[in-house]
C-alpha cells in the first residue's frame, strides 16, 4: 500500500506544474495577434496558471497546513526582485478582472439623452460602458527575469 504524499511537497510539484503552464500559454499568445481572442484568452489562462500557486483552493476546514494549500512562507521580495510588482498586478487582475468582475474595471454610467428640436415629450436613456481587456494592461510577455513568465 503506497503512503500519501507529503502535503507541502505536493504543493510545491503542483505549484511548479501550473507555472511551466502559465509560460507556455504566453509562448502561444505570441504567436497570435495582439488583441485577437486567441490572445487574450491564452493571456487569461496565463494570469489564472501564474496565480493558481498563491490562491487558497483548498476549504478552509481543510486539515492541510496553510503551507500545503497554497505558496507561503516566501520571501518574494528577494526570489523575484524587480520583477515583484508585476507579481503583484498579476494577482490582482486575477482577483478583479478575470476571476471576478469588479466595477472599477468595468466602468458604466447612465447618461441623459440629448434633447433637440422635436424631441418635445420623448423619453429615453442611453448607457456607457466600458470593458476591460487584457491587452490594456500592456503586460511586458518578455520580461528579462525568469521570475514570472
Amino acid at each position: 500500500m503506497s503512503e500519501k504524499a507529503d502535503p507541502i511537497l505536493l504543493r510545491v510539484m503542483l505549484s511548479g506544474d501550473d507555472f511551466e503552464r502559465a509560460c507556455d500559454f504566453v509562448k502561444a499568445a505570441r504567436a497570435h495577434p495582439v488583441g485577437s481572442i486567441e490572445y487574450e484568452a491564452l493571456l487569461h489562462s496565463a494570469i489564472l496558471f501564474y496565480v493558481r500557486p498563491y490562491s487558497d483552493n483548498e476549504p478552509k476546514k481543510s486539515k492541510l497546513p496553510d503551507e500545503a494549500r497554497k505558496l507561503t512562507g516566501l520571501d518574494l521580495p528577494a526570489i523575484l526582485g524587480e520583477d515583484l510588482s508585476l507579481h503583484d498586478r498579476l494577482i490582482a487582475l486575477r482577483n478583479k478582472v478575470i476571476a471576478h468582475a469588479e466595477s472599477e474595471f468595468f466602468p458604466a454610467q447612465t447618461l441623459k439623452p440629448a434633447m433637440g428640436a422635436g424631441a418635445k415629450g420623448q423619453r429615453g436613456i442611453a448607457f456607457q460602458r466600458r470593458s476591460w481587456h487584457v491587452v490594456d494592461e500592456n503586460l511586458d510577455l518578455d520580461v528579462e527575469s525568469a521570475h514570472v513568465f
